[in-house]
């Protein structure tokens, strides 16, 4: 297991700054995630960690060992890419084995570690097989098996799965989350997809342009982002995010958008008083609007009337599209009998649930 800290990395390209004053610690023996979209600088900040990239700025610690100069052999990590990147011409006792035999290690103490491995990940009947007779989840869970074979100090994933059906996906996701259960090790996993990052990381740090945006555990992020990038990143479907005004009528604070007006919490008066003027961005996430029969504690100047525009069925529950006016959202409606659902062009009442939405700063774009 390892403990690790970056102290403001920088890197800098031909093509420009990939990297900027990144900082970020991960415990002894957490699941970190690092999530954002393509191109926000994940792979890099991986690959400084495993050694492939030198930073141009900044320091690399492992256990507290500055290894920012230290090539990648003599670091401890493995790293699983999006490429199987397995060998062709050995069969996979061989794929899992041939690490362990460039560091010379015993014959019996290979065959262990190869067979507790392939037990570990269920492919202990494709050893004798050659990689072209794998399938693609087979594959990469050799690859997998080929990182934890050696027992290293730091596990580096680079979207592993990306290549693979959801199917496998949800899979594999599992297979990450009992290998972390069973060895404890520390993990590092980047990828771009919200759902990946939300259901095996400990903590995520999400990225966008070179720069850490916020750090928290899954639900830390998904019901108090940071910022709007970070409160749209997370959920689907996405959060809506509406300009908004800010009416005071009595002592009490509404938002309002075009035809609609919501009446504010109490709670939220010395937040909102300094938008008096100037308005705020307003965020609403689909499970927070809800069918007026469903949903009665604070219907009192919450509750709209709508109409619906597309039902998309989901199993056990709708995603719903309406309109309230000038504004459009998206709501999650409960299957409860199928004869009961919304249908295209009804007339509905709903509920905002308000101490469950987000305001942000329009300039700052920051959560207040």
């Amino acid at each position: 297991m390892a403990r690790i800290e970056l102290k403001n990395i920088k890197k800098k390209f031909w093509r420009g700054v990939a990297v900027k004053d990144f900082s970020l610690e991960i415990a002894d023996g957490e699941l970190c995630v690092l999530a954002g979209p393509s191109g926000c600088g994940k792979t890099t900040v991986l690959r400084i960690i495993a050694g492939l990239t030198n930073p141009t700025e900044g320091q690399v610690l492992i256990d507290g060992e500055d290894v920012t100069d230290m090539p990648a052999k003599a670091r401890d990590v493995a790293m699983v890419f999006q490429n199987f990147a397995l060998y062709p011409h050995m069969k996979v006792y061989d794929n899992l084995a041939f690490g362990l035999k460039m560091r010379k290690m015993p014959a019996e103490l290979i065959t262990m570690r190869v067979q507790e491995t392939a037990e570990m990940l269920g492919i202990t009947e494709m050893l004798e097989k050659w990689p072209r007779e794998l399938s693609g989840g087979e594959k990469q869970r050799v690859a997998v098996g080929r990182a934890i074979v050696r027992k290293p100090k730091l596990f580096l994933f680079d979207e592993p799965f990306s290549n693979l059906d959801e199917k496998l996906r949800v899979k594999m996701r599992y297979e990450i989350k009992n290998i972390h259960e069973h060895l404890k090790n520390t993990i590092l996993y980047v990828t771009h997809d919200q759902t990946e990052a939300m259901m095996l990381g400990d903590r995520i740090c999400l990225m966008k342009e070179g720069t850490a945006v916020q750090m928290a555990a899954p639900m830390g992020l998904y019901n108090q982002p940071a910022n709007i990038f970070a409160a749209g990143f997370f959920g689907f479907p996405p959060m809506k995010l509406l300009k908004a005004g800010i009416l005071k009528e009595d002592g009490v604070y509404f938002i309002s958008m075009d035809t609609l007006k919501l009446r504010l919490p109490d709670n939220m008066k010395e937040k909102i008083a300094p938008y008096e003027n100037s308005g705020v961005i307003f965020g609403v996430r689909a499970e927070d609007i809800l069918l007026k029969d469903e949903y009665t504690k604070k219907i009192e100047g919450n509750s709209v009337n709508a109409s619906v525009i597309i039902v998309e069925p989901m199993g056990p529950e709708s995603h719903v599209h309406i309109n309230t006016g000038n504004n459009t959202f998206i709501m999650r409606a409960k299957q409860k009998d199928p004869a009961d659902a919304v249908k295209p062009g009804q007339q509905i009442d709903i509920v905002f649930d308000m101490d469950k939405i987000l305001l942000f700063d329009p300039k700052t774009e920051k959560a207040l």
